[in-house]
């Protein structure tokens, strides 16, 4: 597989800054359970009263006909609808948020960046064909990032949370994520 080199170019130490102010602590390529020992240093966030993971059934998702802004706002409506979430946001390969929710400019470009980073690990190590993996956010938040690869480049899913989803409310918004980019038939084999 051939990839596209990446025009988005972050300095080493510039990099660290991004993930210093976006809060990431630990990258991991599966959802993380909440430590019962966690204390975090940093002043802590306002948190919605709402559970992560709301009970109603995620499988309903029609992506709408239109622009591909038009089809990811819904996609953002209906994850708001299934999960309650701090920040969502989808984001370029160039670190430029295509539609985003409440997502801190910091977190949207670091977010990118671990998914180029990923994906090299990935294909390079023969690690996980998983297209998504969590980050655990040092205000006690967790990340979860879905990467495609499409024909207008990688296209990255992400999703704050008080707490990680199970791991089949991920597959879920991960697939209507793929149904919301492959209308027309957008995505690359």
């Amino acid at each position: 597989m051939t990839t596209k080199p990446s025009l988005f170019w972050v300095d080493p130490g510039e990099f660290s800054g991004l993930l210093e102010r976006a809060g990431a602590a630990e990258v991991r390529s599966t959802p993380v359970l909440p430590r019962s020992d966690y204390t975090s240093s940093a002043a802590a966030l306002p948190v919605a009263e709402a559970p992560a993971v709301l009970p109603r059934d995620p499988a309903v998702f029609e992506p709408p006909r239109g622009s591909l802004d038009a089809r990811l706002s819904a996609l953002l409506v209906w994850i708001r609808s299934v999960v309650a979430f701090n920040h969502a946001f989808v984001v370029d390969e160039e670190g430029l948020a295509l539609v985003h929710e409440s997502a801190p400019l910091e977190l949207i470009a670091a977010s990118s960046t671990l998914a180029e980073t990923w994906d090299s690990l990935r294909n390079r190590f023969s690690l996980s064909t998983d297209n998504l993996f969590s980050v655990h956010l040092m205000e006690g938040q967790h990340l979860h990032l879905m990467t495609l690869q499409t024909h207008w480049g990688r296209l990255s899913l992400g999703v704050v949370l008080d707490t990680p989803l199970p791991k089949s409310r991920i597959a879920t918004i991960s697939e209507q994520f793929r149904r919301t980019l492959a209308e027309k038939e957008h995505l690359r084999p």
